[in-house]
């Protein structure tokens, strides 16, 4: 019964994708036997190892700090930017007139 499903799906699918067998298949479906072989299942070879398998990852830990290194500290000699006191705002040009 198994071997009769697997002929008419066969048949089915080689009409699907080759059209034009599609009417050769359905006048004498008997031909695609040569391409399927039945064999008993205590002569069947083993099965084909997956190739996906589910590997476990190997368990990866968080990275520790150095202890010989010591984060960066400011550095005192250092001061931040002032501003220069002897520099001053421009003042607007009074020649430029506002245009009307």
């Amino acid at each position: 019964m198994k071997t009769k499903r697997l002929l008419d799906f066969t048949v089915s699918a080689i009409a699907l994708l080759y059209p034009s067998y599609s009417d050769a298949l359905s006048q004498n479906p008997s031909i695609i036997y040569a391409a399927v072989q039945v064999v008993p299942r205590s002569q069947a070879p083993p099965p084909a190892p997956r190739m996906l398998e589910a590997i476990p990852a190997p368990r990866i830990q968080a990275p520790q700090p150095a202890p010989h290194i010591q984060p960066p500290q400011p550095a005192p000699h250092i001061q931040p930017p002032q501003p220069a006191p002897h520099i001053q705002t421009p003042a607007p040009a009074p020649h430029i007139l506002e245009a009307k």
